[in-house]
């Protein structure tokens, strides 16, 4: 629970059609992490139905994306086995900056993500728009148990 996985590259991965994004435009920039993020999780869990939540316009769900199961099975996407049979849902916080950790959660996020069996994932997308070869993606899978562990 809690744990970090490895940073990887997107364009490594054969991800394409993420064009250059104004940095200074905030919601375009999550946008274009969101839709990184999503192209990922389809490619990664084809036994299971992605949705993005903001893809036609803002929800204001507590999340970004939700991956519900249609069948038991592992299809290598990395995530424990255990967390294959139930909803998770994914926060998407995106940056231009190729370092830059800290985010914001909102309140509503935190309460829904800290709910008993949640399980709320945090992607974190560095260089969203700039140089291909230096946009990277990091993963806090199950927030609650990653911020119980370091309290």
């Amino acid at each position: 629970p809690g744990e970090v996985s490895g940073a990887w590259s997107p364009y490594e991965r054969g991800f394409e059609g993420h064009e250059n994004v104004d940095a200074r435009d905030k919601r375009a920039v999550g946008l274009w992490g969101e839709s990184l993020v999503y192209q990922y999780l389809v490619r990664n869990f084809p036994d299971c139905n992605v949705e993005w939540m903001n893809e036609k316009e803002e929800s204001r769900c507590f999340y970004d994306i939700s991956i519900v199961p249609l069948e038991k099975g592992s299809n290598g996407s990395g995530l424990r086995s255990e967390l294959r049979s139930q909803t998770i849902f994914v926060e998407v916080k995106t940056t231009a900056s190729p370092s830059r950790n800290v985010f914001q959660l909102s309140l509503p996020e935190l309460q829904f993500a800290c709910k008993p069996g949640v399980q709320y994932h945090i992607y974190r997308v560095y260089g969203a728009g700039g140089d291909a070869a230096r946009v990277q993606v990091r993963v806090v899978e199950g927030l609650r148990e990653a911020l119980e562990q370091r309290s």
